[in-house]
């Protein structure tokens, strides 16, 4: 692919990607270009990705909507890329902290239920990579390098999701979803690996019919688990012969079948896993995750919006779905101080007295607890 059609394809994915994620989208694209470039020791390649139509096209797409927005909202350019880029990238302000090796087992979970293949074909891939560099492609192993066009895009892809997987650790704030630029060409290198492999051997099917179980026991489990509660009378012995059945399932087919039916197989235990978290545990994960279910309740107790609505030690989660399902401003006490006014504050389980600490002299009244989810209400009044 070459010209006005490769430009079209890569700029539209990275504009868009930046209307939906900022500067880290085109910062990402850069890096693992240029990084390609230097593995390649051809420094052309970057050059010829610098191609002015492709730079109109990306801002045609992505500068109105920041050029609307900070017109509208002239703190925008601040909060944004000054916090909620850079400080969120260099320090712990947003108290997402986690170890350096976070993302490995979120990246393996990400590429769930493939995770089996997408680990072999990484492992072919630096191998193959590794003989190429060295410029000895010819006698790559598993012979990946039948094809320039393979020897090539094996590498790019292992940049791919060597570069945000880095970058992200180096981060000091970790969320599960950065590292999502990481999965597509994880998900390609499979497709390759897969398409090359002759034979159902049994040790790679193994222990992806297991995972496949294992998934199937997981959302049947999950709805205790979000509860806290403990799994009804006899139901552990039904999860267990579940995943035992959709483990032989699996095996089965695809060990008869050959590599052609993997994805039949796979299929089978995915839509099962799907269908039950979308429809009998959809309301559970709705109790317990959603700030849906929040705002239902205060409404059910009286203070629908625009009523002021406050939080205090929760997570950030409920403050920003409170923000959406109520399109109202949602204070924190943390950051906002109290409103003058009288107003409704959701506070962490048992933090009355706390409340009653950052009140002062103001009258606290409880209104209430949402157990799903740990959360406790309290009228508070204004200010004398």
């Amino acid at each position: 692919m070459c010209g006005t059609s490769a430009v079209l394809t890569t700029n539209h994915p990275v504009a868009v990607a930046t209307l939906a994620k900022g500067p880290v989208a085109p910062g990402l694209a850069v890096l693992i270009v240029g990084a390609y470039a230097l593995w390649q020791r051809e420094p052309g390649i970057f050059l010829r990705s610098l191609w002015p139509p492709g730079f109109l096209l990306f801002f045609a797409l992505a500068l109105p909507w920041y050029v609307a927005v900070q017109i509208k909202v002239p703190e925008f350019f601040r909060t944004f890329f000054i916090e909620h880029n850079l400080e969120r990238f260099g320090t712990s302000r947003y108290q997402h902290v986690q170890p350096f090796w976070y993302y490995l087992p979120v990246f393996l979970a990400g590429t769930l239920p493939w995770t089996v293949f997408v680990v072999a074909a990484i492992v072919e891939a630096g191998k193959n990579a590794l003989h190429r560099f060295r410029g000895d492609g010819k006698d790559a192993p598993d012979g990946a390098e039948s094809t320039s066009v393979i020897g090539s895009l094996q590498p790019f892809l292992l940049i791919w999701i060597a570069v945000p997987m880095v970058l992200f650790s180096v981060s000091r704030s970790k969320l599960p979803g950065y590292i999502l630029p990481a999965i597509p060409p994880a998900a390609l290198l499979a497709a390759g690996y897969l398409c090359r492999l002759r034979k159902a051997s049994v040790r790679w099917m193994t222990p992806h019919a297991l995972i496949c179980g294992g998934l199937v026991a997981g959302a049947l489990v999950a709805p205790s688990r979000m509860m806290k509660a403990g799994l009804p009378s006899g139901a552990a012995g039904q999860v267990a012969v579940a995943a035992a059945l959709t483990t032989f399932a699996v095996l089965l087919m695809v060990l008869r079948g050959g590599p052609r039916l993997l994805r039949l197989a796979t299929l089978f235990p995915v839509v099962l896993v799907l269908g039950f978290l979308l429809r009998p545990a959809a309301g559970v994960i709705d109790q317990v995750n959603s700030a849906r279910s929040v705002d239902l309740r205060l409404r059910l107790l009286g203070v629908p919006p625009p009523s002021p609505v406050a939080v205090f030690k929760v997570k950030r989660d409920v403050e920003y779905g409170l923000n959406f399902y109520r399109n109202a401003p949602i204070l924190r006490y943390e950051r906002d101080g109290l409103p003058a006014a009288s107003h409704v504050v959701i506070a962490a389980e048992g933090s009355l007295e706390a409340v009653r600490v950052v009140a002062g002299e103001r009258q606290v009244s409880s209104l209430g607890a949402f157990p799903p989810q740990r959360l406790e209400f309290f009228l508070v009044g204004k200010a004398p």
